[in-house]
């Protein structure tokens, strides 16, 4: 428990186990998750093994990028704090493709009609993109807050479709983007 540091459980009755609701319509269906204490992880299993799909769970932070391309996820799940790290990730490469493109001396000039922290970007956003497997097309952040850059970055730097959800260990989810 967040509150008390006690260990403390929730009830899932049968209705709450029983997948309900659309089944997605990537495939594969390969979800990496980065948070394997969820207690509503079983739940999530369930719906992954209901469209015939597959699970990885992430090991920790550290470990993230060969998560990334061990599992090829076309879905990932996670909260704010992975997705911090790719966005950071994303801002340090352009910074150095940057220097690299400049020699260290500034924005530089436009190359063949095209600016060069323009051509650094778009460098980095496949370097980045391989780096969460290549084929992500779905994910999900929750469990705290996600600020409007990152969120903006994932959504539409990397094109990934990516949804803010909320919910509770007895409910499971309870809005997804804010809505109920």
């Amino acid at each position: 428990s967040g509150s008390t540091g006690n260990p403390k459980g929730a009830v899932f009755n049968e209705s709450l186990l029983v997948p309900v609701g659309p089944i997605t319509t990537i495939h594969p269906f390969v979800r990496l998750d980065f948070e394997p204490h969820d207690p509503t992880l079983a739940l999530s299993l369930l719906q992954t093994v209901r469209c015939g799909g597959q699970r990885a769970i992430g090991q920790s932070l550290e470990t993230v990028f060969s998560d990334f391309a061990a599992a090829r996820p076309t879905h990932i799940g996670a909260t704010p704090i992975l997705w911090n790290s790719v966005h950071q990730e994303y801002l340090s490469r352009v910074q150095e493709e940057m220097k690299r493109l400049t020699g260290g001396d500034g924005p530089g000039p436009v190359a063949g009609g095209v600016g060069l922290q323009e051509q650094a970007e778009k460098k980095v956003k496949k370097e980045i993109c391989k780096l969460v497997g290549n084929r992500c097309r779905v994910a999900s952040v929750g469990g705290a807050p996600v600020s409007d850059a990152v969120f903006a970055f994932v959504k539409d730097t990397m094109g990934i479709d990516i949804v803010k959800t909320y919910g509770t260990r007895e409910t499971g989810g309870i809005t997804c983007d804010e809505v109920v």
